[in-house]
């Protein structure tokens, strides 16, 4: 038994030597850190620690199999040769998974994990800001029941509503009002995609579930970008379940109703209806005037209500375009130093609104010209057809519609017979290559532009 071992066993003394003998492993940990950077630090050696010394082997305790298979075969000679320079002696490094390393990994990653992926609540989100309208008065009515666990129980609770029908701003609220009380984990869908498909690629799919563990209550916003990754949307299926076995809360936000996505899957959709569903009504041209005084009035632009009475008296836009639409003219008019009347907007109105929908004119052009030049009809090229003559003209559109309209893959694939972003790109990919060998897109693309911009007679 060599005299590190002995110090071990020597009572006091031991003592003392535990201290000295982890200070020296602490230093081959920061030594190794050293060594190998800390990105590979960060997601190898960071829960890892040092957590006996027995007959000659030094083990290393881990979180979980594939870590520790991962540093056996990659940085075990690495870490030998470290600690014989540090203890003077050559020891064997014995890798295990370990309880100490599965806490300590649960202790130091609980509060960073909860606080990167619930979404915080932004100021002046609160019941008191939402201006309600007829059509917000049941949903209303509903997370009041709900946040206060009233019987009968509306878990899960589901809001449905259109855009700019106030969905974000009451998931903000109920998160504000809830996490006073419960832990909280606050997302939506697009986060869940991305959070998913990182824990997948980096082998942490337990930190993953592990804000799901500790979270007595989950709001889910935008369900609806769920649709069409059947591997999150079975992942979260079954967190969602045992949130509920474990009496958990869950509320949700979906921009259409549930009956319309027809590609959600089976076993979430069913989750979800299984407790109320309620609608939020699209708001009246004078509700919508309502709300934007109200939000004005607590946000850092102070605008006049007169302004934005008169300006959603001569537009017909959903809230979002009219919120943007005043601060736009309120701020040309301080610009021009006049004020904001009957006068003003008769003047100025459609210089500031702008074209209604600029980007969709774009698309439309764009088809025109493909179909022109190819000489196929835009049904064929929207359509899931697979045939080889439509090949050309539907990738010669994705790679404009890309380049020159600024649509995702995502977009374009819907757009295209509802295709995957995959076969997007691949289509995206073909045609840059085309358009570097071969004149035809670039003459698509100034057609384009000629017929967008050229001066009307």
């Amino acid at each position: 038994m060599c005299a590190v071992e002995r110090g071990l066993d020597d009572g006091g003394d031991g003592r003392l030597m535990d201290a000295v003998i982890h200070s020296r492993c602490a230093r081959v940990l920061e030594l190794m850190r050293a060594s190998i950077g800390d990105a590979a630090w960060k997601l190898w050696f960071v829960r890892a620690r040092f957590v006996e010394l027995k007959r000659g082997t030094l083990q290393l305790g881990v979180p979980n199999v594939t870590t520790r298979e991962w540093i056996t075969t990659s940085f075990g000679s690495q870490l030998e040769r470290l600690v014989a320079a540090e203890f003077g002696a050559t020891m064997k490094i014995e890798v295990l998974v370990h309880a100490a390393a599965v806490s300590a990994s649960a202790e130091t990653q609980a509060d960073k994990e909860q606080a990167r992926r619930s979404r915080a609540p932004r100021p002046g989100r609160g019941f008191e800001e939402f201006a309600p309208t007829a059509g917000s008065a049941a949903a209303l009515k509903a997370l009041r029941h709900f946040m206060e666990g009233r019987q009968p129980m509306l878990n899960p609770l589901l809001v449905c509503g259109s855009t700019s029908s106030g969905k974000t701003h009451l998931a903000d609220a109920a998160q504000s009002t809830m996490s006073r009380a419960l832990r909280v984990l606050a997302l939506n869908g697009e986060k869940v995609v991305r959070d998913f498909g990182w824990a997948q690629r980096s082998r942490h799919i337990n930190d993953f579930r592990g804000g799901f563990l500790r979270a007595d209550c989950v709001i889910l916003d935008d369900v609806q970008a769920l649709v069409g990754k059947v591997a999150t949307q079975r992942e979260l299926s079954l967190q969602l379940k045992e949130l509920l076995m474990r009496r958990g809360k869950l509320l949700a936000f979906s921009q259409v109703p549930l009956a319309q996505l027809s590609a959600l899957d089976p076993v979430l959709a069913s989750l979800l209806c299984s407790g109320m569903t309620v609608g939020l009504g699209t708001p009246s041209r004078a509700e919508m005037a309502a709300i934007l005084r109200a939000r004005f009035a607590y946000g850092p632009a102070r605008i006049p209500s007169e302004a934005v009475d008169l300006i959603a008296a001569r537009t017909d836009v959903s809230l979002r375009d009219l919120e943007l639409l005043v601060k736009k003219t309120y701020a040309f008019a301080g610009l021009s130093g006049a004020p904001v009347t009957e006068a003003f907007l008769d003047q100025h109105l459609s210089e500031i609104q702008g074209p209604s929908d600029p980007r969709e004119r774009r698309v439309r052009c764009i088809f025109a010209v493909v179909c022109e030049h190819f000489a196929v009809p835009l049904e064929s090229i929207l359509s899931r057809k697979k045939t080889r003559t439509l090949s050309p003209p539907r990738g010669a559109a994705a790679f404009l519609l890309k380049e020159m309209a600024g649509l995702t893959l995502k977009q374009i694939g819907e757009r295209l017979g509802q295709r995957s972003h995959t076969a997007v790109h691949q289509m995206v990919q073909r045609e840059a290559v085309h358009f570097r060998s071969s004149p035809v897109l670039a003459r698509l693309s100034r057609e384009v532009d000629r017929r967008l911009f050229q001066p009307k007679a």
